[in-house]
């Protein structure tokens, strides 16, 4: 899959935020009383599976480093399941989850910048006998060009309350650009947890 292809996928995501170092963000609390929660079901959406249930996994696992309980979607519902209502209030009766975390990317952007590639020389001995004066033909050797990636994107999340069947909190961040679809999920993920960590909707 091209980066374009991926980062479009990407941006079929549905609501996330952030908090690394570099990324711009905001959050609020959308009711009075700040909830807390001891555990999350993790949406993501975005028309590609892969995307989807890889950023849904690395999400799950930052916060479960930050000490909470933590589902992906893709494992609850069993695979490549269409998200709708019913399938995440199924996910969170048969595990018991007390949140949802609904992400999604509402922008990106791709910046390409091609490198030219370095010239060297290499020298070729000619065998043309011992009085000939350039004994060595010259030929120069470029690198291939190469095309560097600078990838950005805006993510939204919300966190819906279980019980009270309501949204409770919401944010949004702005990524620094990076090099790779890689280090973009891996930062969005690491984002999105800090955010709900820092923003006290984890329970003690």
């Amino acid at each position: 899959m091209t980066a374009r292809l991926f980062i479009l996928s990407f941006i079929a995501l549905a609501h996330l935020v952030a908090g690394c170092a570099g990324t711009e963000t905001e959050s609020r609390y959308l009711v009075p009383e700040e909830p807390e929660f001891r555990s999350f079901l993790v949406v993501g959406q975005a028309g590609d599976y892969n995307v989807r249930s890889e950023f849904e996994r690395l999400v799950v696992s930052e916060l479960r480093e930050r000490g909470t309980s933590a589902t992906a979607y893709h494992v609850a519902a069993g695979g490549d399941v269409a998200i709708t209502r019913d399938s995440i209030r199924e996910a969170v009766q048969q595990y018991g989850l007390e949140a949802v975390v609904l992400t999604r990317a509402i922008s990106g952007d791709i910046d390409p910048q091609l490198r030219t590639g370095a010239t060297d020389t290499v020298a070729t001995r000619r065998d043309n006998g011992l009085l000939d004066l350039f004994r060595y033909d010259y030929e120069d050797l470029r690198s291939p060009n190469t095309l560097d990636l600078e990838i950005s994107t805006t993510i939204v999340t919300e966190v819906y309350d279980v019980r009270a069947e309501a949204l409770v909190w919401s944010g949004k961040s702005s990524t620094p650009p990076v090099e790779s679809i890689a280090e973009l999920v891996n930062g969005a993920a690491v984002s999105v947890a800090d955010l709900i960590y820092d923003d006290g909707l984890i329970a003690d």
